[in-house]
């Protein structure tokens, strides 16, 4: 997934996550669940929403369904110069990013807060950002 061998060595070793065990060490022992699922509601948040979009990093998005509200982290930036939406300029899987804006583009969102760049408000944000 990752450029850096050394780093892709290093997210290889995490936890991987099997929907019908919970976390699962490489090795194929169960763990206690540590991390967030995909579509689980954020703890201490119960109206925001966990999801796991991959492909610039393993990151995830919160999303708000009452304000049609995304948090992208780095799945999207905001271009201000450009008033739109732009995906990051250097990503390591364009499958995984591909899956990520279709599984976003499924949702009703009209604000996006990026973790770089500006806000980003209006309709069909995401159809802009597979248009582009």
């Amino acid at each position: 997934m990752y450029l850096n061998p050394d780093r892709d060595r290093r997210a290889k070793e995490q936890p991987q996550y099997d929907e019908h065990h919970g976390v699962v060490t490489r090795a194929g022992r169960l763990r206690e669940d540590h991390r967030l699922r995909h579509r689980q509601a954020l703890p201490g948040f119960a109206d925001w929403q966990v999801l796991h979009t991959p492909g610039h990093s393993w990151d995830s998005c919160y999303y708000h369904h009452a304000s049609e509200s995304l948090v992208s982290g780095d799945t999207l930036l905001g271009s201000g110069k450009q008033r739109r939406l732009v995906l990051p300029s250097i990503y390591s899987n364009p499958l995984q990013t591909r899956h990520s804006l279709r599984q976003l583009s499924e949702l009703q969102i009209q604000a996006v807060y990026p973790g770089h760049g500006s806000v980003i408000e209006g309709e069909h944000l995401i159809e802009q950002v597979r248009r582009n």
